[in-house]
Parts: C-alpha cells; structure tokens; sequence
C-alpha cells in the first residue's frame, strides 16, 4: 500500500470517531470498503476525501487532500489544494457528487497521518508557544491556538498568504474557505505536556481563514469537529 493511501485510511479512522462526523467518502475504491464520491466537469481534478459532518447546526461537506507527513517535501506540495481544487471549483469547473446528489464543499483542507497528533510533519516540528504581548489574549485559542507546531505554523502561514493573493488575483470577495486539518491537544495541553508526551492523539480541529457573514469579512478560526 502506498504511503498516502495510508495516511487516508489512519486518517478515515480517526475522523469517524467524531460524533459530529457523518461520514468520511473515498475517491476510489479502497481496502475499508469505505463510500466514495466523484466529480463531474471540464476538470477532473480530484482530492482525496470527502468529509461529511455537521458544524454550526447543519451538514457540511469538507474536502480534503492528503499527503504523506513523512515527506516534508510532498506535503508542501500540497498548495495544489489551492490552484487546482479551490480554483476549479469556484470558477465552476468541477462539480462534486454522492452517487447522484451534487454536494456543495463547505472547505477546502490538507491533512497527513500526523494530523491527530496536532502537526502535518513527522520531523523536525518544534513547539512554539504564541503570545501577543498585549494583555487582551482572547484570540489565543479562537483564532490561533495557543501552542504550534513549527514547520506547521510555517505550511499554514504560507497557504493562507496564498489564498490571500489569489482572493485579491481571482476578485473573490465571498467564498469557501482553506486550512488544515489538525487536533485539539495544540489547544488543551501546556507547551511542556506536548514536549513530554509529543504522541498525544487529539479531536479534529480546523484551522483556517473563512469568510464571516456576521461580520462581512475573512478571518482566521478554529473549528472543532
């Protein structure tokens, strides 16, 4: 079995304990027998689940492209979640099925094997502890959590500078969001509890930047699944 059909399968088995998770569809025929989806259009373009799940009172549907955490290199390969997926999907290009229902994505995420343990790289991932030196810190743990891993903290910081100049580039002023898909123990453990047991496995947890519709605006958050 290939490393990332790995990682899709870890990762199939950690979101389905969720109690908000409905359910986690293939793009393939795969070895857990697990439901899959498809998609129709001028681009075919694929990514490689389909979150199903409920978040804010209603059914959402998340897509999700994932890569080996082993290979540094393969992960930061994975803006194509961007250029690809996001950008045909907007612009029309490709349309999302469940056998023949059209879905509509919610969001658009990268995820690895490692994401359960609240990073998206096996190596090389240092604790970093995020304050802002104001005394008002009651954006720790809603809008940025308040430990991160390094090499994640720099992935995410990169992919939502790039969604940033393609919104401005492509003139989308509302539209699904982007981030990764991480866990919870970045918000619930000390710096020192997540040195020590660095193993800890965690609930699924979104970061990322979606549009506000309270507020009219983009903005940076965190979702619990």
């Amino acid at each position: 079995m290939k490393p990332e059909a790995k990682a899709e399968i870890i990762l199939w088995q950690w979101l389905k304990e969720s109690p908000t998770v409905h359910e986690v569809y293939f793009n393939r025929k795969n070895s857990v027998h697990a439901k899959k989806f498809r998609v129709e259009g001028e681009k075919k373009e694929i990514p490689d689940l389909i979150l199903s799940c409920n978040l804010f009172g209603k059914e959402e549907y998340i897509a999700i492209e994932v890569k080996d955490g082993d290979d540094g290199i393969n992960v930061m390969k994975s803006d194509k979640i961007l250029t690809l997926y996001y950008k045909n999907y907007i612009n029309k290009k490709t349309k999302y099925f469940i056998k023949d229902k059209e879905i509509k994505i919610n969001r658009f995420l990268v995820a690895t094997q490692f994401s359960k343990f609240g990073r998206l790289f096996r190596d090389n991932e240092f604790i970093i502890k995020n304050r802002s030196g104001f005394e008002n810190d009651s954006w720790i743990n809603k809008n940025v959590p308040l430990n991160e891993y390094s090499r994640t903290k720099d992935f995410y910081r990169m992919l939502i500078h790039n969604f940033s100049e393609k919104r401005k580039k492509w003139k989308i002023k509302k539209s699904e969001g982007i981030g990764i898909l991480i866990s919870d123990i970045i918000l619930n453990f000390s710096l020192k509890d997540l040195e020590i047991q660095s193993g800890m496995k965690g609930k699924p947890l979104i970061q990322g930047v979606f549009y506000n519709d309270l507020k009219m605006r983009w903005q940076q958050c965190l979702i619990k699944i």
